[in-house]
């Protein structure tokens, strides 16, 4: 199995949606650019891997990544 990390760095307003769906601190556009990035991340993964899943690691840093 391969296995690549691809960091993004994103607003702390999506943390609670990413994690757990929640949309209530988001307004409309918000949720709809996060959409958007997600959705690009299933469609275009780099070649001969698979979207898994976002992770958010605020131990030694404040961004969350994909793996």
């Amino acid at each position: 199995m391969k296995v690549e990390f691809i960091h993004y760095t994103l607003g702390t307003q999506f943390s609670v949606y990413a994690q757990y769906g929640d949309t209530d601190d988001l307004s409309g556009e918000e949720q709809k650019q996060f959409d958007e990035l997600e959705q690009a991340a299933r469609d275009n993964p780099p070649e001969g891997y698979q979207f898994a899943h976002w992770s958010i690691s605020t131990d030694s840093y404040n961004e969350f990544a994909r793996c």
